[in-house]
């Protein structure tokens, strides 16, 4: 397993999906990939946290994505994995 806890909003969008590919190599066949991070929905309009922490979090990071499912997902398949498998989990 390879945990990635607030990491993807607190770099730069383009090192994004050097961070997946460098994940996916360091992976065993099988192994899972997990991100953690405030995010809002696919359509952009919630949840109200993860908006406002992506809003606040520009101020730090002015490079950075806003983050969403399938903005992950598409830099985890630019990193090499299969975006088949990928599932989401709202918290």
């Amino acid at each position: 397993i390879v945990l990635m806890s607030y990491i993807s909003g607190s770099v730069p969008e383009p090192i994004i999906s050097k961070l997946y590919s460098n994940a996916y190599k360091a992976l065993r066949s099988g192994g899972r990939l997990l991100v953690h991070d405030f995010m809002v929905d696919d359509s952009l309009d919630g949840p109200a946290l993860g908006a406002l922490w992506g809003l606040q979090h520009v101020t730090v990071n002015a490079d950075g994505l806003g983050l969403c499912p399938k903005e992950i997902i598409a830099r985890m398949s630019s990193g090499g994995f299969d975006p088949k498998s990928c599932e989401t989990m709202e918290m």
